[in-house]
């Protein structure tokens, strides 16, 4: 029978009560948005959807969630514009257990509720794992000790200035396997970056009688923690669960190639601005068409006036990218998704088939594209 920890998963306060933190890659993301994108990050690396396991795990955590979804109407329509996999477009597949044990039970308000079912408790003392919700009390108490960081504009420039290196293929993104904790380098902890301003040279021996000492660490959004202890951040970091990152120094491309191996090109980025004489066209500020090539862009472009797609006009390259060591293709397809509810859909009927015009921000466009491509790294 299927435990109401699958209940609890599925419910809104669960999350809110035990989230680990914003993932900051997003900017002013509703949490629903974010717990939604989790399931995609899971589709995308095992290519298929989470799946219910035998015993609780992160994946059927996911699992859980992904009912809640294509269940509640009004969580659905929150993020259904975010689901570029059509995942939300499929029913759940038939759970008997599950399903009889909603039915049999009445409808809660909330987690608290059900937690407050001493039945509940009883019933399925045998799927609860005590360490667990001592594991979460000890998380929430290490997250309150991360403030917002008073002089965080010190720093926001230099977290950009190391994402559009990595974008550029000029630090990457690799496993923390035995690399050492270093003062002034980046590390990436459950999605977010982190930067180490200083660790102290004061040392103690911990608990379990290793040598440790506390560091000042800043975080990509906007926390800081002068008190994490070292030692806690490498357990953390070589945890497979929190898929603990490092971002190396930057490189040249000799370095690149002998280090990780040749680079190749997937295609390329390319931003284009319409020089239509259509008065209609013309005044639109900030109309872009953002495509993708695996040639040359100007080969590409060079019948732009009897080509529909480009509004059978000439255009004008406004920014464009080389794509390295990740899908070009795919990253067209995050951006028209990312600019979605900015997209232009012409009315006139010669036009129908340009549909990749976006009404965005040139400098908009070109930080969005440094950022999803540190995130596929990530």
């Amino acid at each position: 029978m299927t435990s109401s920890l699958d209940i609890i998963f599925e419910d809104d306060s669960f999350d809110e009560l035990t989230k680990q933190g914003k993932s900051l890659k997003q900017e002013k993301l509703d949490p629903e948005i974010e717990k939604f994108q989790e399931i995609l990050k899971f589709v995308e690396q095992n290519e298929r959807e989470p799946q219910k396991t035998d015993n609780w795990s992160s994946e059927r955590e996911l699992w859980a969630r992904l009912r809640g979804f294509r269940d509640k109407k009004e969580r659905l329509e929150k993020v259904e514009k975010y689901d570029y996999m059509g995942l939300l477009k499929k029913e759940n597949e038939s759970d008997e257990a599950f399903d009889s044990f909603i039915e049999t039970i009445e409808e809660p308000a909330g987690l608290e509720d059900i937690l407050s079912q001493d039945d509940m408790l009883d019933d399925f003392s045998e799927l609860l794992d005590i360490s667990r919700y001592k594991k979460t009390v000890n998380a929430a108490d290490k997250i309150g000790r991360r403030k917002r960081a008073a002089n965080f504009e010190k720093y926001k420039d230099l977290f950009k200035q190391v994402n559009e290196e990595i974008a550029r293929g000029e630090r990457k993104i690799i496993p923390f396997e035995q690399y050492d904790i270093q003062e002034n380098r980046f590390y990436i902890q459950n999605g977010v970056m982190m930067y180490i301003v200083s660790i102290s040279k004061d040392t103690f021996i911990s608990d379990n009688g290793k040598e440790n000492t506390r560091m000042h660490v800043v975080y990509e959004n906007g926390t800081e923690n002068k008190e994490l202890l070292l030692q806690s951040l490498a357990s953390s970091l070589y945890s497979k669960e929190r898929h603990g990152r490092m971002v190396t120094d930057t490189i040249d491309e000799n370095m690149l190639a002998e280090s990780f191996g040749e680079e190749f090109t997937s295609g390329y980025i390319y931003v284009l601005k319409s020089l239509s004489n259509n008065l209609g066209i013309a005044r639109i500020n900030n109309l872009y068409k953002i495509g993708f090539t695996r040639t040359d862009i100007e080969a590409r472009i060079s019948n732009a006036k009897n080509d529909v797609t480009y509004l059978s006009a000439p255009v004008k390259i406004v920014l464009s990218a080389e794509i390295k060591n990740v899908n070009a293709q795919k990253l067209e397809r995050t951006l028209h998704h990312s600019f979605a509810d900015r997209q232009i859909i012409f009315q006139d009927s010669q036009y129908k088939k340009a549909t990749e015009w976006y009404v965005v921000p040139i400098e908009e466009i070109a930080n969005k594209i440094n950022e999803i491509i540190t995130n596929i790294q990530k």
